[in-house]
């Protein structure tokens, strides 16, 4: 029988240790698109793109109202700030239809 102070188990120990943290290290995070997510709400008639135009750029993008429509269906590739304050305005707005819910 192995005891603990057997070479072969600690090297056995060891190398579990190191795949888990491994592992752990290259966890994988998958992020929607904000575009797919905002036209999605335009669809359902949850917002518009005027109200999410005007979300988006009072949060500090600088994508004029014609230039944001584009972005949103794919017309342009949008930046990654772009994307990151469509995904702010996409929350913002969501977070405001949540709390205007009867029984909120």
């Amino acid at each position: 029988m192995k005891g603990l102070n057997d070479p072969e188990q600690r090297d056995t120990k060891k190398a579990a240790s190191v795949r888990s943290g491994a592992a752990a290290k290259m966890r994988v995070v998958i992020v929607e698109d904000p575009r797919v997510t905002a036209r999605s709400m335009i669809e359902h008639d949850e917002t518009d793109v005027s109200e999410l135009w005007l979300q988006y750029f009072g949060n500090g993008g600088n994508a004029l109202s014609d230039e944001f429509e584009s972005l949103l269906y794919g017309m342009h590739e949008p930046s990654a700030l772009d994307l990151d304050l469509l995904g702010l305005a996409v929350e913002e707005l969501r977070a405001v239809r949540k709390r205007s819910r009867p029984g909120y």
